[in-house]
């Protein structure tokens, strides 16, 4: 039996900032933007990434905003799962072997491997799902919890 490949899941906020940086970076190199008929140049080869690993590069910012070197800070919850999985307006889906280059340059990126969604999860969080149900409930409790006091008091 063949076992597909894993897939992953990055920030887009992410993606969209790293390629931001690396387009300033070529641009520095070759002294030229990126125009329309342009790829990258060939000094792509001279491209240092060297200042990402920099423990204090999160709070350093760049031209266009910081680079969040755990890569999916943004989409991870306070549980350590990603909640926002399925939503592919902040997720964008990668392959092991993509992961494995941004892990050479972020080596504390936060992994998500993409699962089946699960109806008793937001994402892949069960905690978050438990919470949020219980903040809808909440609400339904405490009118039950008015009618009892209530009634006990008319009597």
């Amino acid at each position: 039996e063949i076992v597909p490949d894993l897939r992953y899941a990055i920030s887009r906020n992410f993606v969209t900032s790293f390629r931001k940086y690396v387009e300033n970076k070529i641009k520095n190199l070759t002294g030229k933007g990126k125009g329309k008929n342009e790829g990258f140049p060939h000094e792509i080869d001279d491209l240092d990434l060297d200042d990402l690993r920099s423990k204090d590069v999160a709070k350093r910012p760049f031209e266009d905003g910081p680079i969040d070197i755990l890569v999916n800070s943004k989409i991870t919850c306070e549980h350590g799962h990603c909640p926002t999985m399925f939503n592919f307006r902040s997720v964008h889906e990668i392959s092991r072997k993509t992961w494995n280059e941004v892990l050479s340059v972020f080596p504390n990126a936060i992994e998500h491997i993409i699962c089946p969604p699960n109806e008793w999860a937001i994402g892949n969080c069960q905690q978050c799902y438990e919470e949020k149900q219980r903040s809808i409930e909440f609400p339904e409790k405490m009118e039950i919890w008015r009618s009892r006091v209530i009634l006990e008091e008319s009597d």
